[in-house]
């Protein structure tokens, strides 16, 4: 009878880590998560740069200053 309910009472724990998860995972997920989000920011920004700079003319060159020599 008392090894049924260690038993019983292992399943529950075992079941009660598995639902709320670890710990340690999560924050290596949300990690992960934040990471993929500011990338896909920065990428976001990065592309609307260039599509407002794409139909800008090009700067003219600086013209070199010529030896005296």
């Amino acid at each position: 009878m008392a090894e049924e309910k260690e038993d019983e009472q292992g399943r529950f724990e075992a079941m009660l880590a598995q639902a709320l998860g670890d710990d340690e995972k999560a924050l290596v997920h949300r990690a992960a998560k934040d990471l993929r989000k500011a990338a896909r920011t920065d990428a976001v920004g990065a592309k609307a740069s260039f599509e407002l700079n794409r139909n800008r003319p090009a700067k003219p060159r600086r013209r070199q200053p010529k030896r005296q020599g």
